[in-house]
């Protein structure tokens, strides 16, 4: 497996609504479409291979803007960062060393990576299956632990502990203290569709609705929703995914939605950042990839369409260790980051 790069595009001086097209190597597709909001200012998070031999140094060739009917400017990533044509654009590319490959004898349906108790763990949901490996060493990952569970849909390491969930409910791999072995506990039986973390909170998506996990293991209900699909956290937004829109609400309160995207049917929701901070999230809709923007969280926005499906909804981050299915969805590979380059 090749190294990976990882993209932050900031562009600033666009004109609201103003529409950019972020290129790959030599591509002629974009690999994105993106909106500027109310500012002239947008961000983009991607992830790619190297470039191709003989392209641009970057993986990301060119990003052109839109400013009228049938009007098209192009600037050039790898040149240097000042304004041009009104707009300056500020790219950081992460360098990401490929370390190691972890082959699976089932497809992988989902990934994370965290500390738990001091050690870098990565947790693989697979058809059939949760494997726990431990990749301290990057170069030489060890599976710890494996357990046949058919009916999981879900994982998330977070406040050190990992969590499993799917239709027969939620459940927690945790440490026995007194074999001091690996075993799986449920939480709770309801059936569950998402879980996230914000700093020492666990928050819950079942069918019931949203939840909270407490110090005891149980939890305690926020909110009825029907119909809830996917849930997010970045800063102190709580974004919910339903069958007909996304809701947004206040972290100190999940009572009431501050914000509102109507229309929009979202499976699954994605961070867009290594360390899941910032304030877009990247959603697998029914109509393909989107952003989704909530930096003011009363008022999220669709600013981004993807053409295809992008290398971030297969990845999982944590410190400087990163790890990204294969297009077969038959093995990981697990990298660290190597360096860190702006423009």
């Amino acid at each position: 497996m090749a190294a990976l790069h990882w993209w932050e595009a900031q562009l600033t001086g666009l004109r609201p609504g103003e529409s950019v097209e972020l290129y790959s190597g030599r591509s002629t597709e974009p690999m994105i479409r993106l909106k500027a909001n109310n500012t002239g200012s947008l961000r983009a998070t991607l992830l790619t291979g190297p470039a191709a031999e003989g392209a641009d140094e970057f993986a990301l060739q060119r990003i052109e803007h839109r400013s009228g009917p049938g009007a098209m400017a192009s600037d050039s990533s790898s040149r240097e960062d000042a304004p041009r044509n009104g707009h300056a654009i500020r790219l950081t590319q992460i360098l990401l060393g490929f370390r190691s490959r972890i082959e699976t004898p089932t497809e992988v349906q989902g990934a994370d990576l965290g500390q738990v108790l001091g050690d870098e763990i990565l947790s693989v949901l697979r058809s059939g299956a949760v494997d726990i490996y431990e990749v301290s060493a990057p170069d030489r990952p060890v599976l710890i632990a494996s357990y046949d569970q058919p009916d999981r849909t879900g994982t998330r390491i977070g406040r050190g502990r990992i969590f499993v969930w799917g239709s027969d409910g939620l459940a927690e791999v945790t440490t026995d203290p007194l074999s001091n072995r690996l075993y799986m506990r449920n939480l709770s039986l309801v059936p569950t569709l998402d879980v996230t973390l914000w700093q020492d909170r666990i928050l819950v998506l079942d069918e019931n609705g949203l939840a909270e996990v407490n110090d005891a293991g149980r939890l305690s209900s926020h909110r009825s929703m029907i119909g809830g699909r996917a849930l997010a956290v970045l800063e102190e937004a709580v974004v919910v995914a339903g069958e007909s829109a996304v809701e947004v609400f206040k972290i100190a309160n999940l009572s009431e939605p501050v914000g509102r995207i109507e229309e929009l049917r979202c499976e699954a929701l994605f961070a867009e950042t290594i360390g899941r901070t910032g304030s877009t999230l990247l959603a697998r809709s029914s109509d393909g990839y989107v952003t989704i923007d909530v930096i003011q969280p009363n008022q999220p926005r669709l600013s981004g369409w993807h053409s295809s499906i992008p290398m971030l909804a297969l990845a999982a981050g944590s410190g400087h260790t990163f790890a990204c299915q294969s297009e077969d969805r038959l093995s990981l590979g697990v990298y660290t980051i190597t360096g860190r380059r702006q423009r």
